[in-house]
């Protein structure tokens, strides 16, 4: 088959998931042409990311190539592509108004529309229900190009955000969810459209599944007895990910013992904020901010952690969970998407309310006290449950969806 990937910036440090399974598609023989709004991030870490740069076709490279897409495909089919403008009005009107946006979703469309007919491509595969699922449906107006979606949640199934959804999916051949709650609140929003709404996660390939398990686990053996106890965070520095309320945590647990020290590895627009409150806090000595690192870097940190910490207030089924999982390493994460999922309490690590501070200090706390027999039993349930993440798994059944929902490939 050959298939379309959309997403708004591709490849990203924080978007492995989809390199993952681009690549497991290809390895069962399938053509994947990449696709992304915008340009690839500039500091990329992970050398199979800068790989994807090249392979990658960037919608918003140019504003004369978007230009010369929309008058193409006026000329070709005006009537068609009035249609299609007068659309994209009335779901800029219906939503938030932002009708420069939309205007930008609808050339995107027309540029989508000359590339794929260049590849000879009729399928298009969005990840995110936001602007690239806006992009996917507009170009199937224009062209009659098919095209499904991968919801990731929650914040996409959000009434209250205008994103036209229903718009979309009605017209996605299918939609997958990546996790039970997020394919739950999909059917309860959208019950007609159940048959369609499939449930296919992201999942970890050989370089995490393939390791052999350390005796103990992680948590009991790798530590040199000289380090401080390790908590990492790996996350993106934006407003969902809610690093402050676990600065926050990390300043009540230093009242309590100053025997620990959290790194948080990503990047993004909240980075000033977090070194304000690091500073502020006077917690320079036991929080740092290490940015992005590659999936090797990332693997080290696991193996040398206590645990993973997650403060997000939106969730889908965080594939950051599965690295560490996969690495022996039990998580303390908040409870919202399909968390709940990954980490049950007890048995894989901790579970606490978003936006909780106190509550995930204690959690920390409880975590750092963990006697070493405890923390072996957790790991080893945490390795058994991820198991199941493949993504060679997962690229067996995004095959199947697309041969059976897909049928113009």
């Amino acid at each position: 088959m050959r298939i379309a990937y959309l997403t708004n910036r591709y490849p990203s440090p924080s978007h492995t998931f989809i390199r993952r399974e681009i690549r497991a598609l290809e390895a069962l023989g399938h053509e994947v042409i990449r696709f992304s709004h915008r340009a690839a991030d500039r500091n990329l870490v992970d050398e199979e990311d800068r790989e994807e740069v090249s392979r990658t076709r960037v919608l918003l490279s140019s504003p004369i190539a978007l230009a010369f897409s929309v008058l193409q495909q006026f000329a070709r089919y005006p009537k068609g592509t009035c249609q299609a403008l007068v659309l994209c009005l009335q779901m800029a009107s219906r939503a938030d108004q932002r009708w420069v946006a939309h205007l930008a979703y609808f050339a995107q469309a027309c540029r989508l529309v000359r590339w794929m007919g260049k590849t000879d491509c009729q399928h298009v595969h969005v990840h995110f229900g936001t602007n690239p699922a806006d992009v996917a449906f507009l170009a199937n107006i224009l062209s009659g190009i098919s095209f499904s979606v991968t919801c990731h949640g929650p914040h996409e199934f959000d009434p209250n955000l205008s994103l036209n959804l229903d718009l979309k999916l009605q017209n996605a051949r299918f939609i997958i969810t990546i996790s039970e709650k997020g394919q739950a609140d999909l059917i309860a929003r959208f019950p007609t459209l159940r048959q369609r709404i499939l449930l296919i996660s992201c999942g970890l390939n050989s370089f995490w599944l393939e390791e052999t398990p350390a005796d103990g686990g992680a948590l009991v053996s790798n530590l040199p007895p000289s380090e401080v106890p390790l908590l990492l965070c790996v996350a993106r520095l934006s407003p969902q990910k809610d690093l402050g309320t676990l600065i926050q945590a990390a300043g009540i647990l230093n009242q309590k013992t100053q025997n620990f020290r959290i790194i948080i590895a990503g990047e993004g627009s909240e980075r000033q904020y977090l070194e304000n409150e690091i500073t502020t806090r006077r917690l320079g000595h036991c929080v740092e901010l290490v940015g992005w690192q590659d999936q090797s870097q990332v693997k080290q940190y696991l193996k040398r952690a206590q645990a993973l910490v997650l403060s997000s207030i939106d969730e889908g089924l965080p594939v950051a969970i599965m690295e560490a999982f996969a690495t022996d390493t039990p998580v303390i994460a908040t409870d919202v998407g399909g968390v709940s999922e990954l980490v049950q309490p007890g048995q894989t690590g901790w579970l606490v309310p978003p936006k909780n501070p106190v509550a995930l200090a204690q959690a920390m706390e409880d975590c750092l006290n963990t006697p070493a027999e405890i923390r072996i039993s957790l790991a080893s349930h945490a390795r058994q449950l991820v198991r199941k993440h493949d993504i060679h798994l997962s690229a067996q059944h995004l095959q199947d969806a697309f041969a059976k929902h897909a049928h113009t490939l």
